[in-house]
């Protein structure tokens, strides 16, 4: 049975030469046709280079000339920007500027034909950012909580006209 083992065991050894030689032998083929390979192959890969930096170029050259047309287009919608609409408001009775509590600006204008024309700025920094808004919003709900606690303020009966002390919705 010994025999048998190492009989086995030299027959797995050939054939792991074998292949290493097998190996071998494709390396050495690869090796020696490399540079034949990559002279053949330069002139495309050259080529191919050229292209992505065409690409490269005409890419750029039409973002630059969808900006121009971008920027074109905004400056005109500016320029072309008429007011010739008929109002439909009749005269002013009553104007108003407020700042909602997230910051928003509220300008609302209120003209004798019941015509309400309302428009909401929003601010150039929102309400996570402002720290003057929170501050002055904290100071506000502190007042508020002292004359509730102390007994200053009446009792308010919240509707949806007066949900916060200043009026505002």
């Amino acid at each position: 049975m010994m025999k048998a083992f190492a009989a086995a065991a030299l027959g797995c050894v050939s054939v792991v030469s074998a292949r290493r030689t097998i190996f071998d032998k494709y390396h050495e083929f690869i090796d020696e046709k490399m540079p034949e390979i990559r002279d053949d192959a330069q002139p495309l890969i050259d080529e191919i280079e050229q292209d992505l930096h065409d690409l490269k170029d005409l890419v750029h050259e039409k973002a630059d000339t969808y900006m121009s047309l971008f920027d074109d287009l905004k400056n005109r919608v500016k320029d072309d920007l008429v007011y010739d609409q008929p109002s439909l408001a009749g005269n002013e009775v009553s104007s108003s500027i407020k700042k909602s509590t997230m910051g928003c600006l509220v300008e609302q204008t209120i003209y004798d034909n019941q015509y309400i024309e309302t428009q909401v700025t929003a601010p150039a920094v929102d309400f996570l950012s402002d720290y003057v808004q929170q501050t002055e919003h904290l100071k506000q709900a502190t007042q508020k909580h002292k004359d509730l606690v102390n007994g200053d303020a009446p009792p308010t009966v919240w509707t949806c006209d007066n949900r916060e002390p200043d009026g505002s919705p």
